[in-house]
Parts: structure tokens; C-alpha cells; sequence
């Protein structure tokens, strides 16, 4: 990106196979915020955005998305989904900040992602991660639901979750 990308629906849709997206810093940005519920309560303000499309919008192969920050959709803030249980050419996500999105801060309903360097603040739920997940590095704190959720044969390394509303990591069997 050159410049901050702002609107209330999708922004970004990935449909190609091994396309990188350099956020450069930048924000791709919704108009939504949400608050914390006190000071040590868990959880915040956000509710949810049901049937609303994420900023980003991943549907090809072995995308990558890297340094900026997704903030304030109406649904989820990053979503990859393909349709395959293939575990080759997941979506990887790094250094990167979700926060303000009324469904999951990032979603990746596929299998073999990589998430590193990834914080999910202030989202209705964190960070969640299909079968076969790298997360390494991984901060969630103040969404209402779960903090880091992944599937089955997940590797999970230095993650950190705090004041969510529901369970810090959930790990699928």
C-alpha cells in the first residue's frame, strides 16, 4: 500500500495464487470502534457484525500479508477461506496489528497457515487458525470471545492472551 484504505466493506480481495500485499505501515480501515469494559474486566464494547464482509478477503493460494494494520471492519478483519482441506499454500499473516473488527480479528478457515508476529486487540474474537497452523508470536488481549483459537496438529510458540472475554487458547482436537 501507498496509503491508508478506509470503507465499511470488503477492501482487499486476494483471488490469485501467491499474491503478496504489503501493507507498508499502512491501514486498511473500517469505521468501528470498540472500548474496554473497565479497566481489569475482560472483553470490550464491540458487538457483533454478523453476515458483514471482512477487510480483507483471502480466496487464492499461499497469500501473504505483512506490516500494517486492519482495523475497525464491520465483520472480520482478515479472512482467508478456499474451499480445500490441502494443507499446501496456507495464508501466511506477519507483523501485523488486528483490532476494532465486530467478528474475529482474523480468521484462516483453511488448512497449513502461518501466523507470526500477529496482535488481535479490542475484535469480537481474536485470532482463529484451521488445522495444521505456525503460530508463533502471537498477542491477544480485550476480544470478547477467545484470544487464539486453532485446529488440529496446530504448533503453537509464544503465545500471549489476556482480559478476553472467553477462553485465552483453545486448541481443536
Amino acid at each position: 500500500l501507498t496509503t491508508t484504505l478506509l470503507a465499511p466493506s470488503t477492501l482487499v480481495d486476494i483471488t490469485a495464487t501467491n499474491v503478496t500485499l504489503d501493507l507498508n505501515g499502512f491501514t486498511v480501515g473500517g469505521p468501528h470502534t470498540c472500548l474496554a469494559n473497565g479497566v481489569v474486566t475482560p472483553g470490550n464494547t464491540c458487538m457483533s457484525g454478523t453476515g458483514n464482509p471482512p477487510l480483507i478477503y483471502i480466496q487464492g493460494r499461499a497469500a501473504r500479508i505483512y506490516g500494517g494494520f486492519v482495523d475497525g471492519g464491520g465483520g472480520n478483519g482478515i479472512h482467508a477461506y478456499f474451499g480445500t482441506t490441502d494443507t499446501s499454500g496456507g495464508p501466511t499473516i506477519e507483523d501485523v496489528i488486528v483490532s476494532n473488527n465486530r467478528e474475529r480479528g482474523i480468521i484462516l478457515s483453511t488448512s497449513g497457515a502461518t501466523l507470526r508476529n500477529v496482535t488481535a486487540v479490542f475484535n469480537k474474537d481474536g485470532v482463529f487458525a484451521g488445522s495444521e497452523a505456525l503460530v508463533d508470536g502471537v498477542r491477544a488481549s480485550r476480544n470478547n470471545g477467545y484470544g487464539l483459537r486453532v485446529g488440529a496438529r496446530s504448533v503453537v510458540n509464544k503465545a500471549v492472551t489476556r482480559l478476553n472475554g472467553g477462553d485465552g487458547v483453545v486448541s481443536g482436537g
